[in-house]
């Protein structure tokens, strides 16, 4: 696997690896998604654009996070407001050690977990995807759309 995102149904991370799978790399998203309509969206989203989902795990019971985007067209300013339960915490039995062995580039937002992640990682690099300062670049390219569902 070329690169593993780990979130708890992230826009960003999603976005990151729809994103890279465009740009023909092998990517996997490790997340969990609830078991409604929306969850459902967006797990045949991520697979209809060539991410792994095979370690995404359905929480039964609860929606799946949902955001509405407010864009100020002369600023570019934005603001988000969602919805997160509880349940969606990544918590790190959910992450296979195999997985993270396996990837050549990890993305994992801001958080202390990154370390403990790490341990287990034969990756190139590692991405802080939460904004607190990005631990390595990857390729960029301006043209790829956002993903949104």
């Amino acid at each position: 696997m070329d690169v593993v995102a780990f979130g708890e149904n992230s826009l960003d991370l999603t976005s990151a690896a729809v994103g890279l799978a465009r740009l023909g790399w092998r990517a996997k998203y490790v997340g969990r998604f609830g078991d409604d309509g929306f969850g459902l969206i967006g797990r045949q989203s991520l697979s209809d654009e060539g991410v792994d989902i095979r370690d995404i795990i359905v929480v039964p019971g609860v929606t799946s996070r949902v955001a509405v985007v407010f864009l100020e067209r002369a600023s570019g300013n934005r603001t988000v407001l969602w919805n997160r339960d509880v349940a969606f915490a990544l918590q790190p039995q959910d992450i296979s050690v195999q997985v993270i062995a396996n990837a050549r580039w990890l993305l994992e937002p801001a958080g202390p977990d990154l370390a403990q992640l790490l341990r287990y990682a034969n990756a190139v690099a590692a991405l802080n995807c939460g904004g607190h300062g990005a631990r390595s670049a990857a390729p960029r390219r301006s043209d790829v759309e956002p993903f949104n569902f």
